[in-house]
């Protein structure tokens, strides 16, 4: 009914165990390659995905070991569990397929670890490698040491190869190479006392390691013996060393993950709270500040009409004033005189029984509410009494 197949292969969680076996037993008969061309390795289970499918050795050990501990489905989980039991058991390192023969695989010979190569019949005139390191540039030596004793130069020297599996191919076609041009080591033990001519090279092993000589001494300070099995075997721990801290550190992550979006989740809800209280009290200041900005407006409103009403009132006493004035000067025999000072205005009118006053000033208007009569033996001297 439209299902894919995916779908109707998928399983549950109880038989992920079976499943892994299955996948695992595939992957032994090369069913599902993990090898590209080129040497690096893919992921089979993931080819549907774009997805980076070039992984070098550690990228390829980390990518199933981190699918299968993750909350995937079923048959994702089981399928790269088996992928990652696959990689861990099996030599699927591109140099170990390519570094040994079968037979030397089977054999329990020891080496020298890091592995090293043996020179002797050298020159004596060649007082540093350099000149031998270019001539054997193609084996990829890192450094060619020559041996001194008291006397001088003993006429070997020794190759330093890299320690891992490619520095052992190394070595051994190191060795190769002067077997094929009867320079071994069979050759230079079989000369029988005659001198040959050439150098001569090999891979060191227990035999050279435990000599007495400049060689031996040598070998035994800088390396120590290993067979191949010790050496896989480490190898293998390693390897399950780094899964297994590689699997602790994506619990770690996980965990550490999962602390970090709870931290998040509650420094999100306190925000919230926090910007909604926030929200409250901006609305509550601008309330309060339309109250205040409401009652300052009354306020003003209400001094403003008291201002217009005190000046209605004032001008009114003004005119009432000014009237009076011009009807005691129309209906009495009077003059009027005005006198200034200390910036007031006062007004005098002068009748023939008595002086009246009237005060003006620059900002208000005073009233003379007294009027004296004019004393017979103290003329022109008045007496008066402003209330404002």
């Amino acid at each position: 009914m439209g299902c894919s197949s995916e779908e109707i292969s998928e399983v549950s969680d109880s038989e992920i165990g079976d499943y892994e076996a299955k996948s695992y037993s595939e992957l032994e008969n090369g069913r599902h390659p993990v090898r590209n061309p080129n040497g690096t390795y893919r992921c089979p289970f993931c080819v549907r995905k774009k997805k980076k499918q070039a992984y070098i050795r550690q990228q390829i050990l980390q990518h199933p070991s981190g699918i299968g501990a993750s909350n995937r489905r079923a048959k994702e989980k089981a399928n790269h569990r088996a992928l990652a039991r696959y990689l861990t058991t099996s030599n699927q390192n591109p140099e170990d397929n390519q570094m040994l023969p079968p037979k030397l695989q089977e054999e329990d010979d020891q080496f020298v670890w890091p592995w090293k190569g043996i020179l002797v019949n050298v020159p004596t005139e060649v007082e540093e490698g350099r000149g031998l390191k270019a001539e054997l540039s193609d084996l990829n030596p890192l450094k060619i040491r020559a041996l001194w004793n008291s006397t001088g130069h003993t006429g070997t020297a020794i190759v330093d190869f890299r320690g891992d599996w490619s520095g052992l191919k190394d070595a051994m076609t190191f060795e190769k190479h002067f077997e094929k041009r009867s320079r071994g080591r069979s050759d230079w033990c079989d000369r029988h006392g005659f001198r040959r001519e050439g150098i001569h090279g090999w891979i060191a092993r227990a035999e050279d390691y435990n000599l007495v000589g400049a060689i031996g001494r040598h070998l035994r300070k800088k390396g120590d013996l290993k067979t191949i099995a010790e050496l896989s075997k480490e190898g293998s721990e390693k390897k399950e060393k780094l899964v297994a801290a590689l699997m602790n550190q994506l619990e770690a992550s996980h965990t550490r993950l999962q602390e970090l979006e709870s931290r998040y989740s509650e420094c999100a809800l306190s925000l919230d709270q926090m910007m909604e209280q926030r929200d409250k009290l901006h609305r509550a200041y601008n309330e309060e500040m339309r109250k205040i900005q409401a009652f300052a407006h009354d306020q003003s409103r209400r001094v403003l009409k008291e201002n217009e009403d005190l000046r209605g009132q004032l001008d009114s006493k003004k005119r009432e004033v000014e009237e009076l004035i011009h009807s005691l000067m129309n209906t009495k025999r009077c003059r009027r005189s005005r006198v200034s000072f200390s910036g007031l205005y006062l007004d005098v009118i002068y009748f023939s029984s008595h002086v009246q006053f009237f005060l003006n000033s620059c900002r208000k208007r005073w009233k003379i509410v007294r009027v004296y009569r004019r004393l017979r033996n103290q003329r022109r001297m008045m007496k008066f009494l402003m209330i404002p």
